[in-house]
């Protein structure tokens, strides 16, 4: 019964990480590559601003529900809970692509000079575009271990 409230909590925020993910990458940021340059970045800085503080707190409470199940139901020969233990590892590879790709990114656009070339704009967005595909597969890819470990419990 307890497991059952910690592994809701852990979809939870992890559908909510999934989905902002997702969000951002198939349809932020196909608007945001038809803007000027100058919009672009604002953008950026927007888009990442909200976003990052949302992140730690939706991802540190996902990872330590999922701790709790792996401590209650500690039965690492079923599929379930090594299940909850990959999604939990794509969960901190997603953290840490956050912390070492796309905050970066975040702070090279909140410092932008405005006499940046066009070119320079245009990479920036590649880069925040490269970025976001590898956190949202992680952070997908982590709900998804999370659903299926929870259908098999």
């Amino acid at each position: 019964m307890v497991g059952d409230v910690f592994r809701s909590v852990n979809l939870f925020f992890s559908a909510l990480l999934g989905g902002a993910m997702a969000m951002e990458l198939l349809v932020i940021l196909p608007a945001v590559r038809r803007l000027p340059p100058d919009a672009m970045v604002e953008a950026l800085r927007r888009v990442s601003g909200r976003s990052l503080p949302l992140v730690p707190t939706a991802g540190l409470t996902s990872a330590a529900a999922a701790i709790v199940v792996l401590v209650l139901e500690h039965d690492f020969g079923e599929a379930a809970t090594i299940l909850t233990l990959i999604g939990l590892v794509m969960l901190f590879a997603a953290a840490a692509a956050t912390i070492a790709l796309y905050v970066p990114i975040f702070l090279t656009a909140k410092e932008w000079p405005g006499d940046a070339s066009p070119e320079s704009y245009a990479e920036l967005v590649r880069r925040w575009a490269r970025t976001q595909v590898v956190r949202a597969t992680l952070y997908c890819g982590s709900l998804g271990c999370f659903i299926v470990g929870a259908v098999l419990t």
